[in-house]
């Protein structure tokens, strides 16, 4: 069995979304070979983004490395000319070549660090986008469990506002180990000609700031983790008060205040915890600076010494305690770019974790092509609970939609209707029991491929923000562009006529979150959903609540027109108006996840049931007159 959801290219991760991230515990810390394997991961995304950008950046923080003992060797030079120049009384001419040669390699250092500088903005922003193609990706993939639990969207708020930026810092910070360490390297060659204890001395120096500068990752990594569910609600309490679709009930009942100072609150309590995280990290870099600038105190003391003590010339001091004065920030450097990649990877490990989570859906490796037909629809003692709930929301559910036939399910609110259709979908995988299309097992099909043989309308359908043609066309976005077979969909759901009159017609934009947007009533959504799913050609047509918000008229003139439209397909239409269902070739009534009742209207009217008594009260309010 294959699982889908893998993504090639990461490194070995194997976990699923319910799983606890174990980066979570406050023990963030990454070891050698688990470090490298992020390191090669993020080197393999950045390349793939953009290979020349990469080279650039490597190339030109080794360039940038390479300058400084450049520089300093071309220093000492023009200054034992200099000194050669003045004592010989030959005249400045004999020096030139040593100032000019210091002149240009100085000239030559600040103009690679200045293109490295700017060419390496270029990187983060191509690679930050390779990353939110890949969350886009999974997130689409995913099984629909996931999205309902509040664990996924902390890994994957923290994954798209964090970690999607995170691998190009790695490999910046890779760029800027090498370039520092060349540097450090060919300044501590030239120390090393003066006195091995320099050298020494300086390596004992990076050990205090490379502890800081790494626990200061990790505090940082463990704060990022903490603030992730007030983070998102913060962004939901600013959502509340800023959207249009919630701005009026905001408004009528007055509770923007309240949301606002709630919202507050919970910065409060995050800066809180910012204001501890810098001060802990600041009190450590102090100690570590502290504990650092005494051994290069004692470094430039010590040449000092060495030249006073006639064992270096005036020319060895000059250029060791400018190659020591330049090795210092290089130090600080290179130091800080091993902190910031510890801490860059702890989120980058967030990245590909989120990335390798494998949905629970399985099926087979080889398998046989979902059928472009469907003759017969079952399911047989069907049962599914949602995760962390201990009642079922399906019990022991058996029933059968034919080609041909239209058969309606019925119930209370929370009867488990709407369960019902994800399943028929497979967006959910039963707990037990089969569904089987032509006696198929629904889970050893593709769930991709199954879904392009239904069409289904949801209660709570989606209104999208961009063109009428494409709010249509999502239907079957292979024929997109198919024009006339979307204003033939949208003439059958009753759209044709308030979208042919928009200014651009079918390319008009509908809403109002873009400009030269146009608003729809609840009423018009809900038609140019149903030509949504009219648009896509599927032998089962799943239909919840596909009339809520149509007026009586339009609802008996939709259903009129729904008989013609799907006399060779399965329609599988859940209502909770019973006037919706009359029509319906068999009837079966859902209480507390099971099926209590099933027969045509006049049968079931007959049983003086659930379904009698519920089809008496309704139709008892349309008959009451007020007193």
């Amino acid at each position: 069995m294959s699982q889908r959801g893998k993504h090639e290219g990461g490194p070995p991760i194997d976990r699923r979304w319910e799983e606890v991230n174990p980066w979570e515990h406050e023990d963030a810390r990454l070891g050698p070979r688990r470090l490298l394997a992020l390191m090669r991961a993020s080197l393999r995304l950045v390349w793939r983004a953009s290979p020349a950008e990469t080279i650039n950046l490597l190339m030109l923080q080794t360039l940038s490395g390479l300058a400084l003992p450049i520089q300093v060797l071309a220093a000492k030079w023009a200054l034992d000319s200099i000194f050669d120049a003045s004592r010989s009384d030959s005249g400045m001419q004999d020096a030139l070549p040593a100032i000019a040669v210091a002149l240009v390699a100085m000239t030559a250092g600040q103009i690679v660090a200045a293109t490295a500088r700017y060419r390496q903005l270029l990187l983060p922003e191509l690679a930050g986008q390779a990353a939110q193609e890949m969350l886009a990706a999974k997130a689409v993939a995913i099984d629909l469990e996931a999205l309902e639990t509040p664990g996924f969207h902390d890994r994957l708020n923290r994954a798209q506002n964090e970690a999607s930026f995170r691998p190009a810092n790695v490999v910046a910070d890779m760029a800027g180990i090498v370039s520092s360490a060349v540097a450090v390297v060919g300044l501590a060659g030239l120390l090393l000609a003066v006195h091995p204890l320099l050298v020494a001395g300086l390596l004992t120096s990076m050990l205090p700031l490379s502890w800081a500068s790494m626990a200061g990752g990790r505090a940082y990594y463990r704060y990022a983790v903490r603030r992730t569910p007030k983070r998102r609600l913060m962004g939901y309490l600013q959502g509340l008060l800023t959207r249009l679709d919630s701005a009026k009930e905001i408004r009528a009942f007055g509770c923007g205040p309240y949301l606002l100072e709630h919202r507050q609150q919970l910065f409060g309590e995050e800066m809180a915890d910012l204001r501890q995280l810098i001060r802990g990290r600041l009190r450590r870099d102090v100690l570590a600076t502290l504990a650092s600038a005494a051994v290069n105190g004692g470094g430039v003391v010590f040449i000092l010494w060495l030249h006073f003590s006639q064992r270096i010339s005036l020319a060895e001091t000059v250029a060791a305690v400018g190659a020591l004065l330049l090795m210092l920030p290089r130090m600080n450097v290179l130091t800080q770019a091993i902190g910031q990649l510890h801490e860059n990877a702890l989120f980058v490990e967030d990245l590909w974790s989120f990335v390798a989570v494998q949905s629970k859906q399985r099926t087979p490796a080889s398998r046989e092509a979902m059928p472009a037909t469907l003759t017969a629809l079952r399911v047989d003692d069907l049962t599914f609970r949602y995760r962390d709930c201990d009642v079922p929301a399906l019990r022991g559910v058996s029933m059968e939609i034919r080609l041909g036939e239209t058969v309606a399910i019925v119930g209370e609110n929370g009867a488990g209707k709407t369960t019902l259709a994800k399943l028929l979908c497979r967006l959910y995988d039963p707990e037990s029991g089969t569904i089987t299309w032509d006696g198929r097992d629904l889970r050893t099909c593709d769930p991709d491929e199954l879904r392009t043989q239904i069409a289904v309308i949801f209660q709570d359908f989606m209104r999208y923000d961009l063109s009428a043609r494409e709010n249509i066309g999502f239907g079957d976005v292979g024929a997109i562009d198919d024009s006339s077979a979307i204003a033939a969909a949208a003439q059958r759901a009753g759209a044709a006529g308030f979208l042919a009159a928009l200014p651009d017609g079918y390319e008009s934009r509908l809403g109002r979150r873009f400009l030269n947007g146009h608003e729809l009533s609840i009423g018009q959504w809900q038609r140019v959903a149903l030509a949504r799913a009219f648009f896509r050609d599927a032998p089962l047509v799943i239909m919840d609540e596909p009339t809520a918000s149509l007026d009586a008229r339009s609802e008996h003139e939709l259903f009129k027109t729904m008989r013609g439209l799907f006399h060779d397909r399965a329609v599988l239409l859940i209502s909770h108006r019973f006037s919706s269902v009359r029509m319906a070739d068999r009837i079966y009534v859902l209480r507390d996840g099971a099926i209590v009742e099933a027969g045509t209207h006049d049968e079931l009217i007959a049983s003086d049931g659930l379904y009698a008594e519920l089809f008496s009260l309704q139709a008892s309010s349309y008959m009451e007159r007020p007193d």
